[in-house]
């Protein structure tokens, strides 16, 4: 799963860099205008991967607890 968010987010990268590469060389301004919004959702669609790439990163690191720590107050017999 990490490598097709990595895969991903590079593809909303090259394409936003695509949008911005073409709006440089734009002559009419509205078009101009149109594609650096692509630009700017790309980058947007990008970080919201980048985002869930980091929780499941986080996920997967989590290690089990041991059991003692595990154990919640509920579970001690009564004294």
């Amino acid at each position: 799963m990490l490598q097709q968010l990595d895969d991903r987010i590079s593809t909303c990268l090259e394409r936003a860099e695509q949008c911005r590469e073409a709006a440089a060389s734009e002559i009419d301004e509205r078009v101009r205008q149109q594609l650096l919004d692509l630009e700017q959702q790309w980058q947007q669609v990008a970080e919201s991967y980048q985002a869930i790439e980091s929780l499941e990163r986080l996920v997967l690191d989590q290690r089990p607890l041991p059991p003692e720590i595990d154990m919640l107050p509920k579970d001690f017999p009564p004294e």
